[in-house]
């Protein structure tokens, strides 16, 4: 009886030490997240020192989330490149605004090509699809997608 009561006491404290230890390990990353959050502002608001802005200087002013963005999605996916990052952010940006625009709360920009706009966003939710399909199916995708034998070739 004394024995089974030692035993449950260190699991409890085994258990206690492991949740401090994984806390610690969690504010950790959450510091260095925050560090690198902080360190982009940084230069965002630095490089401004170095250069005057011009009239596009609205457009750019994204950029500083982008990147911000970026590194909060590396942290929780650190496979994916900072390139693709930014690419999933600036084409749900434009589905958003093409949204804005069918709805009838903006419209496109005079530089903008509305159908090439169109095109880049059908194809990019194609491979979305794609990739959610993957996803659900993996490796009987492929199989799902082969053509189905019409009823007259079978029976013959």
């Amino acid at each position: 009886m004394e024995i089974t009561g030692l035993l449950l006491g260190l699991l409890a404290l085994g258990v206690a030490v492991y949740g401090i230890w994984d806390v610690r390990r969690l504010v950790r990353e959450q510091v260095a997240l925050e560090r690198n959050r902080l360190y982009s502002r940084l230069m965002d608001t630095l490089a401004w020192r170095f250069v005057d802005p011009t009239a596009e200087v609205e457009r750019s002013v994204a950029l500083r989330d982008v990147h911000e963005f970026a590194i909060l999605v590396r942290f929780l996916k650190p496979s994916l490149t900072l390139e693709e990052a930014q690419e999933y952010a600036y084409y749900e940006a434009l589905s958003l605004a093409d949204d804005f625009v069918r709805r009838g709360f903006a419209r496109w920009r005079e530089d903008f090509d509305r159908d090439a706009v169109q095109a880049e966003l059908a194809k990019w939710q194609s491979e979305k699809n794609i990739a959610s399909l993957d996803r659900i199916f993996g490796e009987y995708r492929a199989w799902l997608a082969r053509p189905k034998k019409m009823l007259s070739e079978r029976q013959a």
